[in-house]
């Protein structure tokens, strides 16, 4: 049991925190494009695509840290070492950074810039005057930090 919660521990992890990572951090360049292109653009949907793989597989992500804490009660031994209880940590800081912090950024930057999902509120008055710079340097810091974070993760989980 304990060896098939440990494979979906790293698949999960490979499957939905490899994505988001590259699209938080292809996010900022893209930004960048749209903000001197029409509105029809293809860096709009390319805004519009990352913004959608950032939004979906951050709630996927949150499996990555719940499949370890399954691991710790499988295999008590793991509940003696620190490192653990450290990656798990910075997993949830990591998913809440993004969830809170990078996915709420790009949505307003996209909206702002007119390349925001149809389907998703309309720019009000306020985000019309939204600093878009500032905006897509919150999420340039935000996805640094995330990345960070998850990268800190990973090494905790290996080393010895």
């Amino acid at each position: 049991m304990n060896n098939l919660v440990l494979i979906l521990h790293v698949v999960t992890a490979l499957l939905f925190i490899g994505p988001v990572t590259v699209a938080v951090s292809l996010f900022p360049r893209i930004g960048k494009a749209a903000l001197a292109a029409t509105p029809a653009s293809p860096s709009h949907g390319g805004l519009q695509v990352l913004l959608a793989i950032s939004r979906t597989y951050a709630l996927l992500s949150l499996l990555v840290p719940a499949l370890g804490l399954g691991i710790m009660f499988i295999e008590p031994a793991y509940f003696q070492q620190p490192r653990f209880h450290a990656a798990i940590a910075l997993s949830v800081v990591a998913w809440l950074v993004l969830l809170l912090l990078v996915v709420p950024a790009q949505r307003k930057f996209a909206q702002a810039i007119g390349a925001g999902d149809p389907d998703m509120d309309p720019v009000t008055a306020a985000d019309a005057t939204v600093n878009t710079t500032a905006l897509l340097k919150k999420v340039t810091i935000g996805g640094g930090v995330f990345n960070l974070l998850w990268l800190i993760s990973a090494v905790l989980m290996v080393i010895h």
